[in-house]
């Protein structure tokens, strides 16, 4: 199993080099500043001269539960950031799979609003109406975006009851025309 600092790397070298694929010029941002803020990768169109930005969450897990590097209260409450603030640009969640050199690489892609809406509607839900909260022992607890709240399919790994994601968010599995659409 790779490190959190390994993990990372993969995710976000996979998601540069699917840009550069697609004809797009892209860097990562944590080789000029390391862990800079809001943001992974910028990506750029040589022909429109527009620019992205670019956040990347990436895992090995079969079932992953991405954790969005905010923390909550037992009410809901973010707590110590603002997401309209903090969420600045398109999330990328990357799943790697399979052993040694053979990896496949999923991608779930949202948009800035779809990410905010997500964290806000999910974690909400999470501490009033669902999930294991009756065990939370401190009052700061990551806020974690499992794949099936990503994907609105909900196959989470506990038996705990089934997000309702009552927020639209487009299919998100290779949806790259979020990121390409900024850049046209």
């Amino acid at each position: 199993m790779a490190t959190a600092t390994r993990t990372g790397r993969m995710g976000e070298t996979a998601v540069l080099l699917k840009l550069m694929e697609m004809g797009f010029d892209a860097f990562n941002l944590n080789n000029e500043i390391p862990n800079f803020k809001g943001a992974d990768i910028m990506c750029f169109n040589p022909k429109t001269k527009k620019s992205a930005m670019i956040q990347v969450k990436a895992t090995f897990e079969k079932n992953p539960n991405f954790y969005t590097g905010f923390y909550s209260d037992r009410t809901g409450k973010i707590l110590d950031k603002n997401l309209e603030e903090c969420i600045i640009c398109p999330w990328v969640f990357v799943q790697i799979l399979g052993d040694n050199c053979d990896k496949t690489y999923n991608y779930y892609i949202l948009t800035r609003e779809e990410v905010i809406n997500l964290i806000d509607d999910s974690n909400s839900w999470y501490w009033k109406d669902g999930g294991p909260h009756n065990n939370a022992k401190k009052d700061k607890q990551q806020v974690g975006l499992p794949l099936g709240w990503i994907t609105g399919q909900n196959k989470m790994k506990n038996d705990r009851k089934q997000y309702p994601r009552n927020i639209k968010i487009a299919k998100p599995k290779n949806a790259w025309n979020k990121i390409t659409e900024l850049l046209e």
